[in-house]
């Protein structure tokens, strides 16, 4: 059981519990030193108790999945692709109640603004 300190992709920092369960290691990630630390005294306290194999019940990979040919981020730029995502300021996002009056919205204002230079 330990914990370190690890850079992510995006450089931002992050701490990782590291323990052994049965013949599998295990691992954990957090934000925070403080959380990592309370899962790994927690990992410890389960380990005297004799209760480890309770932490990760229900996160084991079923048998019948096999993901050894699988690709990360096969599709992922396909994804990214088709997603515009734009995050609102809260006091604009009150305004409207989904993506459609945003989308409504937007479209007046484009047609308003085309007619606007049309007419010059």
């Amino acid at each position: 059981m330990s914990v370190h300190k690890i850079k992510r992709r995006d450089g931002t920092p992050a701490f990782v519990v590291r323990w052994r369960e049965g013949v599998a290691n295990r691992r954990r990630t957090f934000d925070r030193r403080r959380d990592a630390d309370l899962w790994d005294a927690e990992v410890r306290r389960r380990r005297q108790l004799g209760a480890l194999h309770t932490l990760d019940a229900g996160s084991d990979t079923l048998d019948e999945y096999d993901f050894s040919k699988g690709v990360r981020g096969k599709y992922a730029k396909r994804y990214a692709a088709g997603m515009n995502v734009v995050v609102l300021d809260p006091d604009v996002a009150a305004v409207f109640s989904d993506a459609g009056s945003v989308n409504e919205a937007l479209r007046s204002s484009i047609k308003a603004e085309i007619d606007a230079a049309a007419e010059e």
